[in-house]
Formats: C-alpha cells, structure tokens, sequence
C-alpha cells in the first residue's frame, strides 16, 4: 500500500510539473507579444514584476535589454537636489525613440520618467534616464499612451 502511494504521488508530481512547464512559453510570448504591438524603441521593453520575478510583487515596469527594472514600484531617482521614490506606474508614453512613464512618488506627486538610447560616445551608459516634473517638457502628444492597467499580466 505504501509502495502505491509513493507511485501515485510521483505519477501526480511529474505530470503537474509537465503542465507548469507548458505555460511558461505561453506567458512570456504573451509579454513578448504585446511588446512587439506595441512598437517601442530598441532596448526597452514594457513588463510586469509579479511574485515570480520579485516579492513583494513589483507590477508594471519599463525592462531594460537584459531583463533588468528600469522604472516601476520602488524605483528612486533624483530630480532638482531631491530624490523621489515611486509609487505606482499611471502609464506610458512612447515612440520610436523613447518611453516616458507617468508615474505617481510616495510625496503623491505626478513626475515623468523618460528613457531613452544615450548616444554619447564618451560614456559606455547605454540609457539615459530624465525625470521631469513637468509634462509640456516631454510633449505628451506626441507620444503613443499606454494605461499601465492595459499591460498583460498573464
């Protein structure tokens, strides 16, 4: 009887680990997907952190090349000799060149995370990252308007 269980357990720990396996794929090619709709410049990509990357889940975040957060939950940068930490993703403007993030800090205040390609050839940074506090600054209608609700998250 003993001999049994252990089977039927194996059996059931073997064919749930087979079905796990298969959603993988389809959740990143469902990410992969989206990004790919979406048109956005080289190097940079739309995600979202749950458990499974970080705990306590993250959500919505800007990637860069290698997988690594950008912008999103948590994230500090400095603006006018003062650091911000943010508190939520609002959404997400791009174009061919850029994603600005419209994001809400933890001082409640509304600032405008842009990331984009750094060309300069004297420094090996590959981002370059602005915060603004203003939006006439970045031309919002110029850009492309993503609301971070409407990101996959699997």
């Amino acid at each position: 009887m003993y001999f049994k269980t252990i089977i039927i357990l194996m059996i059931l720990l073997v064919v749930g680990f087979v079905l796990w396996w298969k959603t993988v794929p389809s959740i990143t090619e469902n990410l992969i997907a989206y990004n790919e709709t979406l048109d956005l410049p080289p190097n940079l990509q739309i995600g979202y952190w749950d458990a499974d990357v970080s705990f306590p889940p993250i959500g919505v975040v800007v990637e860069g090349k290698n997988g690594g957060k950008v912008v999103g939950k948590k994230s500090q940068f400095l603006i006018n000799d003062d650091s911000i930490e943010v508190k939520r993703v609002i959404r997400f403007g791009f174009d061919s060149v850029r994603i600005v993030t419209e994001v809400e800090a933890t001082d409640n205040g509304i600032y405008y995370v842009e990331c984009m390609t750094n060309e300069d050839p004297r420094t090996r940074l590959r981002l370059k990252v602005t915060v603004w506090n203003d939006s006439s600054v970045i031309e919002p209608e110029s850009l492309q308007w993503v609301d971070a609700n409407e990101v996959p998250r699997y």
